[in-house]
């Protein structure tokens, strides 16, 4: 169940499949890869990704790529 909320400080491995479009599954094997950012555990079975530490890893991988391919 999804909370309202203004502005979501958090998001589960479910809202991060959707922003990526892809498979939950695919997020448990990219954090076991090294490819995204660790969730922090904000309680027994609870983690989750702190949004705007999510939006920064996003913009520096964007600026790699920049850099990469200029």
């Amino acid at each position: 169940m999804a909370v309202a909320v203004a502005k979501k400080l958090y998001i589960r491995d479910t809202d991060l499949a959707a922003r990526y479009d892809v498979h939950r599954s695919t997020i448990w094997r990219w954090i076991k890869n090294g490819t995204i950012p660790q969730p922090r555990t904000l309680g027994p079975g609870c983690k989750r990704w702190n949004i705007k530490e999510l939006e920064a890893w996003e913009e520096r991988k964007a600026a790699e790529e920049d850099a990469k391919n200029a």
